[in-house]
């Protein structure tokens, strides 16, 4: 604390460089926090992901579909107690930018794949009574001010590039605090039966979301699945949720290693002039020192006109104006030298 005068000196002595600096400064670290955010948006379900349950997709990529016809397959490997699917609808509600997912699904068996996500009783009836029903989760409800029994048009640009009339009957909350609650479920029979009609992917779905008996064989069963489709016309790839849930993030890149360096360069990288006045010490903030203590100090300096001579007061103050060399001084009482400012 004995040079704090000093360097709140040089804070103020230029106030609008100190207050950009620290706006930087600021900026730097709510854009780093909001991307963070973002990230543990996309990767927290990695956490949530179940222990007892695998994603079954096509060997090539996720986008290729699988056949209907392997969900009976599936339950009768040893080790799997249960065989759900999903598949990506990838709709639009009123504008592209009003992104949130959508995908349909068999009611009964889906809700008993995810536990985490909690439909009242009344809902999940009116769901399984109305071919057109879906539910939506509270996030993405309070998003757009959707109420039960409301008319949602989503056009998919994908299925038929038509708007699809969907009733909402239903808004989920979830079981653990990190379940995420934005997506929207419609019933797959509704989505099939448009495919069948038009000879479009008819029989096929996304993906497979399998519970295995025991969490401890996770890793055997997942060999049994993708054996199970070897050299078929549709091959499989099982891995743990967590890993499927984990490589969609990974699409984006690696937002840590993106902002760090950006990060760092807001709070330390300054042109050259303006690192040098940072890192000094106006002579002229230390000009009252000098004058207090004129009779105890001692002034060298490494300056064009030499190294180590001492200096009057008209030489420190021709110094100060050509804003160059090290100020050192000598204590009389100790007779050791010590850095006390630097000038520039």
């Amino acid at each position: 604390m004995k040079f704090a005068a000093l360097v709140f000196a040089n804070l103020k002595r230029k106030k609008l460089r100190t207050s950009l600096t620290m706006l930087s400064i600021l900026v730097a670290f709510i854009l780093f926090g909001l991307l963070c955010a973002i990230k543990q948006a996309l990767v927290g379900g990695v956490e949530l992901a179940g222990a007892d349950r695998l994603v079954v997709r096509h060997k090539v990529s996720i986008i290729q579909l699988l056949p209907e016809s392997y969900k009976a397959r599936m339950e009768r490997i040893p080790g799997v107690a249960l065989a759900v699917h999903q598949t990506w609808f990838g709709g639009i509600y009123q504008d592209p930018k009003n992104f949130f997912m959508q995908n349909p699904v068999v009611p009964e068996e889906f809700l008993s794949m995810h536990p985490e996500i909690v439909l009242p009783p009344e809902q999940m009836k009116a769901w399984l009574q109305t071919r057109t029903g879906a539910i939506v989760g509270r996030k993405t409800a309070e998003r757009f001010h959707w109420k039960i029994d409301q008319h949602i048009p989503i056009m998919s640009p994908i299925w038929g590039q038509r708007t699809w009339d969907f009733e909402l009957v239903g808004i989920f909350d979830g079981r653990d605090k990190g379940t995420d609650t934005t997506p929207f479920f419609f019933r797959y029979d509704y989505f099939d039966e448009f495919r069948q009609t038009n000879n479009w992917g008819k029989g096929q779905v996304g993906w497979y979301t399998i519970r295995v008996k025991d969490p401890a064989q996770a890793a055997e069963v997942a060999k049994r699945v993708d054996e199970e489709f070897e050299n078929s016309a549709a091959e499989t790839k099982t891995e743990p949720e967590g890993a499927f849930v984990q490589a969609w993030a990974k699409q984006i890149g690696n937002i840590a290693l993106i902002v760090a360096p950006d990060l760092g360069r807001s709070i330390f990288h300054h042109p050259p002039r303006h690192r040098q006045h940072n890192f000094a010490i106006r002579a002229r903030a230390f000009w009252r020192i000098w004058r207090s203590q004129s009779h105890r100090l001692h002034r060298c300096a490494s300056a064009p006109a030499g190294v180590g001579r001492v200096m009057s007061a008209n030489d420190l103050r021709r110094w100060h104006r050509t804003r160059t060399g090290l100020a050192v001084y000598l204590s009389r009482r100790s007779h050791r030298g010590a850095v006390a400012a630097i000038i520039f």
